[in-house]
């Protein structure tokens, strides 16, 4: 949407500047208005690019954040099923060791 917006707000400054150009060519003057009124919009256009581009910025070091923050959680995803693994295979081994000591007439403790 905000792209489409200074798209339309450039074909509508390209149109503008397209139907004075004749007429502000007129004179000296209107020729000298002419210039400092395009002046003005390229510093306008600079302003905002200026704007924009430190939007983008804070967007890009925003985006570095949660890139790492969603890299720290994954690795802590990736440690808390190792650990729920590991405990799994300790409980299947002390089932398999309690079977055992029934077998062999041991006592079984809790």
């Amino acid at each position: 949407h905000l792209s489409f917006k200074f798209m339309e707000k450039e074909v509508n400054l390209i149109n503008s500047i397209s139907e004075n150009f004749d007429a502000a060519m007129q004179s000296k003057a209107t020729k000298e208005q002419f210039l400092q009124q395009f002046e003005s919009i390229i510093k306008g256009v600079q302003d905002s690019l200026q704007r924009q581009n430190t939007t983008l910025e804070g967007k890009a070091v925003r985006l570095e954040s949660l890139a790492v923050n969603h890299q720290n959680l994954v690795d802590e995803q990736r440690r808390y099923f190792k650990a729920v693994k590991d405990f799994q295979e300790e409980c299947n081994k002390n089932e398999l060791y309690s079977q055992k000591l029934a077998q062999l007439g041991g006592p079984l403790e809790g």
